[in-house]
């Protein structure tokens, strides 16, 4: 299993694309916004995820010499994998695209194949490219595949994007590590150099490694300490 360090240095060269695909997603769900008023928040959460997946296969499609694979089944799931020999590193990162709530975690139905991607133990699939002609019985558990999600946080009315980041779920109710990597401004920045072909792009990045449950909103009271005086100015 990869480390934290190893996991990010894998897939920091592709932040940009990771946005760009979110941002592109959101342009074709805004064609729905007619018709936004009649659909639930689940329901557009659902939509959007399957248009971020559709991106996600014409920008990562044919990079397997870059370590790239995609992991498209027939059950509907779908991985991207992140492999780390073109850097050297041993082992790769499975992830998902996702969305999560106020404390970064996915909302799945606890099936067993989502227990199991939660908790870091194999969930079935055989197909490891980066892997091929591999022994895994000289260490499996460093050779199981990181299983990684790459979570978008929609804001309190469901209209747009807020966060986005990377987490390692230990389990389905604790994360090992969160990463921000943007929010939706740097969406759009991620879609315009893009467009643009700058390499490097300029992404705010914030590591912590607090689990949810330490996590807490602040309330707008808790920000602004201020108070208005009788005379109209502020104290």
């Amino acid at each position: 299993m990869l480390t934290q360090k190893e996991t990010i240095e894998i897939i920091k060269p592709h932040y940009m694309k990771l946005l760009s695909l979110l941002s592109k997603a959101r342009k074709r769900l805004n064609l729905v916004n007619p018709e936004r008023h009649a659909l639930r928040k689940t329901t557009v959460a659902n939509f959007y995820r399957d248009l971020a997946v559709d991106e996600a296969r014409l920008v990562f499609d044919g990079r397997q010499a870059q370590g790239i694979s995609l992991l498209d089944n027939s059950d509907g799931s779908f991985y991207i994998e992140f492999a780390g020999f073109p850097l050297g590193i041993p082992g790769a990162a499975w992830m998902r695209i996702k969305k999560v709530d106020s404390n970064y975690l996915t909302s799945n139905i606890p099936t067993k194949k989502a227990e199991k991607f939660n908790s870091q133990l194999p969930i079935g699939y055989t197909q490891q490219p980066y892997l091929d002609g591999v022994d895994w019985s000289v260490n499996p558990k460093m050779l199981q595949p990181t299983h990684i999600n790459f979570g978008h946080q929609w804001n309190e009315l469901g209209t747009d994007i807020q966060d986005v980041v990377l987490t390692c779920p230990e389990n389905s109710y604790s994360l090992a590590w969160i990463e921000k990597i943007g929010d939706s401004d740097a969406m759009e920045m991620g879609v315009s150099d893009s467009e643009n072909n700058v390499a490097d792009f300029p992404i705010r990045l914030e590591v912590t490694n607090q689990k949810p449950k330490r996590i807490k909103a602040k309330n707008d009271t808790d920000t602004d300490k201020e108070k208005v005086k009788k005379d109209g100015t502020w104290s």
